[in-house]
């Protein structure tokens, strides 16, 4: 399985869709720790898309769609049991039992 993920720090930025770049940008604590969380929950997610995973229907889910900013304000860091399942069975194969 050959698979290749790009990620983006810059769109996550509260300030990227202002047209400010990064650089220029001064964030406080509260908004720092909001971006980080922010740009750990999209790679947790593109990584589960490297993993075969598509996009979750069924719960609130870290496999949820995503159609920008508006979107991820909700978004959980957590797989719902479907997706745990699925994640369960890739890694482990066939020594994984469920029970």
């Amino acid at each position: 399985m050959d698979r290749v993920g790009v990620f983006s720090f810059a769109r996550h930025h509260p300030e990227f869709y202002n047209g400010v770049h990064a650089k220029n940008s001064k964030l406080g604590g509260g908004e720092m720790v909001s971006w980080w969380l922010d740009c750990v929950r999209t790679c947790l997610h593109e990584l589960g898309h490297l993993l075969g995973m598509r996009h979750c229907i069924y719960f609130r889910c870290l496999m949820n769609g995503n159609n920008g900013p508006g979107d991820s304000a909700g978004r959980t860091t957590f797989l719902c049991p479907v997706c745990l399942r699925k994640v369960l069975s890739v890694c482990a194969g066939d020594e994984f039992v469920f029970s």
